[in-house]
This record gives C-alpha cells, structure tokens and sequence, in this order.
C-alpha cells in the first residue's frame, strides 16, 4: 500500500507509484534529509490526495482527482511540489461544475495544493491544478514559498491566494477563466489574491510577497490585494 512504502521510505529513496487508480491518500509522514531527500514519483497514477508531514520530501508526476478537502497539502519545511495535476476536487464544497450551493457559511476554503500553517521552504512548479471547488495554490501562514511555472483554471474563488505570509514569490504562472462553471457569485474567480485574515496566536504576517511575470486571462479581477483582517495588520 502507499501507507506502507511511505512507512519505510529511508532517505535517499525513491518511490514509484505505478500505474493505476489509488482510493486511498497518501499521508508522507517520513522524513529524509538536507542531503537526501525522499522522492515519490508517479507512473501515470491517480490518487485521492496527498498530505505531506514530513520534511524533505519531493512529489511529482502525480493526477490527484476527486480529493474531499486539500489535494496536496505540504504541513511540513523543505518540501516540493512539481509536475502534478489537481483537479475536480474539494468536493466538500459542492462538485463541477457548481460549488458552494449551500451558501458560504457552508463553504470550507480547501485548495487543490495547500501551504499549511507554520509550513517553510515550499516549492510548487509546474503543476496543473484546475476545476477545484475551492481555492487553486493557497499559502495560509507560510514562510518562503516559491509558486513558480504553474497553470491554474477555474478554480473556485481565487486561482492563487497569498494568506498571512512571508516572503512569497509567485512568478511565472498562467491563470485563466474561462466563465464555465466554477463561479462565484456568477463571478469568474480572481486571479491572483493577497490577504491576512486573522488566525489565533498568529498575529500579521504578512509581507515580502512578489508578484512577477504572470499571465492573467477572463479571471474577475486580476491581482487583488485585501485589506488586513486584524488591528496589527499589514
């Protein structure tokens, strides 16, 4: 099973998910090292999610597809995350090509590829992440995160949404609406947002974002940025 690989998964491995659908989400909980990282690389092989809680860890080659909440999410430091497809998920939001049908105080903000609180030293490349009934790529209390060459469509909401972070870079990517689905408010999602909503004992955080070299199409709005939820913002 996934399970067990990434129980014995030494640093320095790499770990092949052939071929084949896996109802199961691969929880990476191991660890490798600054110099021997832990790769898991797919074979045309489609999951229902990934939670990564170890550090040094590498993911690739992956198709995440129908995932409940988060497709991929990095809750650890020194993590990346490159060549992988999410798509058509955060069902608990609703699924394509609507979401959020029963109002927004029965939304719950999931993202296709999730930077967790207090996760560092991210890197997100070249994945595709699309037709999510929540947020695309979201940063929510990260530090150092690069979200670099990316495609992201018609996702709920925001396509990329900067949260209460530091030191940011989004660089690169192309976001597009295509006004088919995936609405809000029978709006097309923003493109690229940047806000600091307030989270308990995390206090504004939010600063050195840079924002360079994106491509924007039919999304609502472009580049937003929000004011700052709390007293102490930024």
């Amino acid at each position: 099973t996934l399970e067990k690989a990434s129980e014995i998964a030494q640093p320095g491995d790499v770990i092949h998910i052939l071929e084949g659908f896996y109802e199961e989400v691969l929880v990476i909980s191991t660890s490798g090292t600054p110099d021997s990282e832990i790769s898991f690389v797919g074979k045309n092989a489609i999951l229902r999610g990934i939670a990564i809680e170890g550090s040094y860890i590498r993911v690739s080659g992956l198709e995440v597809i129908g995932s409940i909440s988060h497709g991929i999410i990095a809750a650890n430091k020194n993590i990346i995350i490159e060549n992988n497809k999410v798509h058509h998920g955060v069902t608990e939001n609703g699924s394509s090509p609507s979401c959020g049908e029963g109002g927004e105080e029965e939304v719950s903000w999931g993202s296709g590829i999730k930077v967790e609180r207090g996760a560092e030293n991210i890197k997100i490349i070249n994945n595709k992440v699309f037709n999510n009934c929540g947020e695309g790529i979201a940063v929510t209390m990260g530090n150092n995160v690069e979200i670099i060459k990316n495609v992201t469509t018609d996702n709920y909401s925001v396509n990329i949404y900067i949260d209460n972070s530091s030191f940011v870079t989004v660089d690169d990517n192309k976001i597009n609406c295509t006004g088919q689905g995936y609405l809000r408010d029978n709006k097309p999602a923003i493109g690229i947002a940047i806000g600091e909503e307030e989270y308990s004992g995390w206090g504004a955080r939010r600063r050195d974002t840079l924002i360079v070299n994106n491509i924007v199409d039919g999304c609502y709005e472009g580049i937003a940025s929000w004011p700052p939820e709390g007293e102490n913002g930024i």
